[in-house]
């Protein structure tokens, strides 16, 4: 779970580590042939398509002093260790 000090940074660096475990399994996987591939289109639900995560700009990352103080926490937060 994402725990509440947690940031990209932080989150990022901790997928990283179970990613790279997944990833060796999946590629032995493949290889031995015990895994089938799954086309991405059937893991969607009908009319859903898949888009691309939207590109963060020096604007996304400004902070709205109006945000209430949990709005500005988790902004940041999503966006350490890089705030504008």
């Amino acid at each position: 779970p994402i725990g509440r000090k947690d940031n990209v940074e932080t989150i990022h660096d901790g997928l990283m580590m179970m990613g790279a475990g997944m990833v060796i399994e999946t590629v032995d996987a493949i290889i031995a042939g015990t895994v089938k591939p799954i086309p991405q289109s059937e893991m969607l639900t009908a009319g859903e398509k898949p888009t691309p995560a939207p590109k963060i700009f020096k604007d996304t990352c400004r902070i709205d002093w109006n945000w209430c103080a949990e709005k500005v926490y988790n902004h940041v937060r999503g966006l350490s260790p890089y705030p504008a």
